[in-house]
């Protein structure tokens, strides 16, 4: 029987995992790994994911990695793409040893929303991705439950103004994120914490998976199509399953192959003759 799972936590720095509690250094950036303990409370933040206290300094909760972003600027030109009222402001991830520049979003007040551009997503979900490989193995990939209820509402980008495209990130993670290709992604509240503890436990290569065997079926099931046209018509009927009501042969829509009609009258007409 085995035994329980190691307790695993994240670098505050960049939100890598770490399941060995004897670490000083996290294996992604190099940056410390905070002894656990009560942080300073006049410092403090509170997760808005899992409620932990967390150092002021802090980019990623140590208990469960989603981000913590802090506003750094007065609100921008930004419009928020789910309440056209609701004000947007420049939040910045805090600098860590592999990103010294951090990670700016724009994050709605109203709604909860984060809009981040595609050159930022991109660098996000690689550093999420190259972390995948310590939880993938052991952890389970975390995906939402993906819910048909509701209307669907297509929103406007947040630079362009054009209507966004709806997608499930990755196909599998459950996650609907609206996305324009030139400028960025929105995310209702709580969905760019979904996406990436998705990439992070290992999403990305299960996603790949799928796409491979959806294209596998695709290829065999073209290759059955190509050696079926190649065969004649009489033998494509050979291969159908037998009816008896049609002489033994499914004829489909009613209609049978005219050369299996001659043969039959042919065979019929022969029995005729040496009755």
């Amino acid at each position: 029987m085995a035994g329980p799972q190691a307790r695993i936590f994240h670098c505050p720095s960049c939100g890598g995992p770490c399941s060995n509690p004897r670490s000083r250094a996290c294996e992604f950036c190099g940056g410390p790994i905070v002894p656990m303990g009560t942080p300073d409370p006049r410092t403090a933040v509170r997760c808005s994911a899992c409620a932990a206290l967390v150092s002021g300094g802090a980019s990623y909760c140590p208990q469960c990695g989603d981000p913590l972003a802090q506003a750094v600027s007065s609100p921008v030109a930004h419009a928020c793409p789910a309440c056209p009222d609701g004000a947007m402001e420049s939040y910045r991830l805090q600098p860590t040893p592999s990103h010294p520049q951090g990670w700016a979003v724009y994050g709605c007040r109203s709604c909860g929303g984060v809009w981040v551009d595609a050159e930022t997503l991109d660098a996000m979900l690689a550093s999420a991705a190259q972390q995948s490989t310590a939880l993938g193995a052991s952890g389970r990939v975390k995906r939402r439950e993906l819910s048909m209820t509701g209307a669907v509402v297509y929103r406007p980008c947040s630079v362009c103004g054009e209507t966004m495209a709806r997608r499930n990130f990755a196909r599998i993670s459950g996650v609907i994120v609206d996305e324009c290709r030139k400028h960025g992604s929105f995310f209702d509240a709580g969905e760019l914490e979904d996406v990436l503890a998705f990439v992070r436990s290992g999403g990305m290569m299960l996603a790949r998976q799928r796409h491979d065997e959806e294209l596998e079926r695709e290829r065999r099931a073209a290759e059955r199509t190509a050696a079926m046209s190649k065969r004649s018509p009489l033998m494509r009927e050979v291969d159908r399953p037998l009816d008896a009501d049609h002489g033994g042969v499914d004829w489909g829509d009613g209609s049978p192959d005219l050369g299996v009609a001659f043969l039959r009258w042919a065979g019929a007409w022969v029995r005729n003759m040496f009755r």
